[in-house]
């Protein structure tokens, strides 16, 4: 064989190689925040090693204080707001159809929103139903409007970016937070 056509190939494993590697370090960046213990970016990109209060009885880290990852690699303080959105908008109901069939799944997530989490629209009509794909694409679109609390996480969610400017939400709010408190 010749040697420039061995050196070529070689030239573009390597590169192929890095390119994986990128991307999975990209993608780990971007799903579980810049390290383990940390919260997730904040809308400067500042990470904090101090837990956010969130509002929300109960949810402000481990018993030391930390904020440190569950084992689905998400603060602890996300899984009871999870919960309460998910019994919000569906009423647990995985299956829920809402919004003249523009909303779907545990979360009532819409198309837009779910492009604006990260999720991949040819992904969304398969995986809308699926919670941790749902709540990838939750954390996605939390990162994306710089949300730091629960009550900006849900009225967000509820309300779109705007969601903070507009008064409809809070009833929003306090349903979630009401359910976070069962």
């Amino acid at each position: 064989m010749n040697p420039r056509r061995v050196d070529r190939l070689m030239d573009a494993g390597i590169a192929a190689a890095l390119g994986l590697i990128v991307g999975a370090v990209a993608a780990a960046l971007l799903l579980y925040g810049c390290g383990a213990g940390k919260e997730p970016m904040g809308a400067r990109g500042v990470v904090s090693d101090t837990p956010r209060r969130t509002g929300l009885p109960g949810t402000d880290g481990g018993a030391d204080g930390s904020a440190g990852l569950n084992p689905a690699g998400r603060p602890p303080s996300l899984r009871r707001l999870f919960d309460a959105i998910r019994q919000v908008e569906s009423s647990g109901d995985d299956r829920a159809v809402g919004d003249g069939g523009r909303s779907r799944g545990p979360y009532q997530c819409g198309r837009e929103a779910w492009a604006d989490g990260g999720g991949n629209p040819a992904d969304y009509d398969r995986l809308v139903w699926d919670r941790a794909a749902c709540e990838r694409v939750m954390v996605g679109y939390w990162r994306r409007y710089g949300c730091e609390t629960d009550e900006q996480r849900a009225r967000m969610w509820n309300g779109g970016p705007r969601g903070m400017e507009k008064s409809a939400t809070l009833a929003y709010w306090r349903k979630v937070k009401e359910a976070g408190d069962e």
